[in-house]
């Protein structure tokens, strides 16, 4: 497509996907299973060994092997910490009290009018969003 004179170039809405997260997400609907990486699956599925093998363990009742049991969940526990970290985001703390540079002055009475109408267009613009 060449570019004419006058037309408005325009950038991908903010969140949507790009060419390589379409390409991604594409593959790993194809395959049923996250194609993220052949390590994490590795991962996953020794995960799946251990925790069946403390379940085998388990089913043995008073005969079963308390410290293989102990062991295997353990183990099972530390591969899924390892996973957790790139299947689901880590939680980062939140300061409470608000942007110091757009803060709301204390004492509204002191704004200008031209203020006021400024502060109730942005807020009313960001309601929207």
């Amino acid at each position: 497509m060449e570019w004419q004179e006058g037309t408005k170039l325009v950038a991908r809405k903010k969140g949507s996907l790009n060419k390589r997260t379409i390409a991604r997400a594409e593959l790993q609907s194809r395959h049923g299973v996250s194609a993220a990486s052949p390590a994490l699956t590795q991962m996953r599925n020794c995960a799946a060994r251990l925790l069946d093998l403390a379940d085998q363990e388990q089913r043995k009742g008073e005969q079963a092997d308390q410290r293989a049991i102990r062991d295997n969940l353990d183990s099972a526990a530390r591969i899924l910490k390892e996973l957790a970290q790139y299947e689901a985001p880590k939680l980062t703390a939140v300061r409470v009290g608000g942007d110091p540079v757009n803060s709301l002055p204390l004492d509204i009475k002191a704004l200008s009018d031209d203020q006021l109408h400024g502060l109730i267009d942005r807020l009313s613009a960001e309601e929207k969003v």
